[in-house]
């Protein structure tokens, strides 16, 4: 995770619950010398809404996207965030807009950064939990909160906890993936996750240091094979990162499945590329 400094996220909304992915990894294409992501990257997500805010419910017309968090347990370290609509006004400014609280005290364990949207927040990147929080975290005791003035308690809330039904694929980005080698010392992280059903793409994004990026997308191809066409074009949200939009789908799942999808960040001295990123099924 070093060097990437900031972390926006998209999120998309849904009515479906989707949560708990945890799998076994143990294959991948690392790449450049990138490497792979852990084996058994834990996996949750949330749906919030008035309905779960506090004593008395909130009512209203607030809700939030499915919201996911990502852990690799052997380093602990949490990414991830959520999206909402249709609160009463703006959330708080930060850093009081947002949090992961934990169920036991209702005390916030992890702040969130409200983006300049005002529809995302997400965890800042290189946030690290404690064998206490993981614990939690995998035990369900975990919740988002979404504060708004008329609501400082809490306009919306929901808790980490799921089902099955999400699609879940990391990648590292670097230089040493494109294709040629753009020898930029460039880097970024990329991480998707996708309806199992539907393909909506729930969390799609990608971090970077790369100068001046001016594209990202989704690209079909094998490692060590150029693809010029993009697959899912992403939006640059600020200078060090890009997010799907809302809505946005995958043509199938076949690709994802097999390996066969990169995450690739274009600039104005790499039209082409200056870092890209192999999505490794976790």
């Amino acid at each position: 995770m070093a060097n990437i400094r900031n972390i926006s996220i998209g999120l998309v909304a849904s009515s479906v619950l989707v949560g708990i992915v945890v799998s076994c990894g143990g294959g991948g294409y690392g790449g450049g010398g990138g490497g792979m992501y852990a084996a058994a990257t834990a996996i949750r997500s949330a749906s919030l809404d008035g309905t779960q805010a506090g004593f008395p419910a909130v009512t209203g017309t607030g809700r939030g996207a499915v919201a996911v968090v990502t852990v690799n347990p052997t380093t602990m370290e949490i990414t991830g965030g959520i999206s909402f609509a249709g609160l009463t006004g703006a959330p708080l400014a930060n850093p009081g807009g947002a949090h992961i609280h934990q169920t036991s005290d209702g005390a916030i364990v992890i702040p969130l950064i409200v983006n300049p949207d005002n529809a995302t927040a997400t965890i800042a990147a290189g946030t690290v939990l404690t064998t206490d929080l993981y614990n939690k975290l995998l035990a369900g005791q975990l919740y988002f909160n979404v504060h708004t003035a008329a609501h400082s308690g809490g306009e919306i809330r929901g808790a980490i906890t799921g089902t099955t039904g999400v699609i879940t694929g990391l990648a590292t980005l670097n230089s040493a993936q494109e294709v040629p080698s753009s020898g930029s010392a460039a880097t970024g992280m990329g991480t998707l996750v996708v309806d199992s059903t539907t393909r909506e793409i729930l969390t799609g994004y990608v971090t970077h240091n790369v100068t001046g990026a001016n594209g990202a997308h989704i690209h079909t191809g094998v490692p060590g094979v150029d693809t010029p066409a993009s697959t899912v074009d992403l939006n640059l949200g600020t200078t060090t990162s890009a997010t799907a939009a809302q809505g946005a789908t995958l043509p199938n799942l076949t690709d994802l499945n097999a390996g066969y999808l990169y995450f690739n960040v274009d600039s104005p001295t790499y039209p082409g590329g200056e870092i890209r990123g192999q999505i490794v099924i976790q």
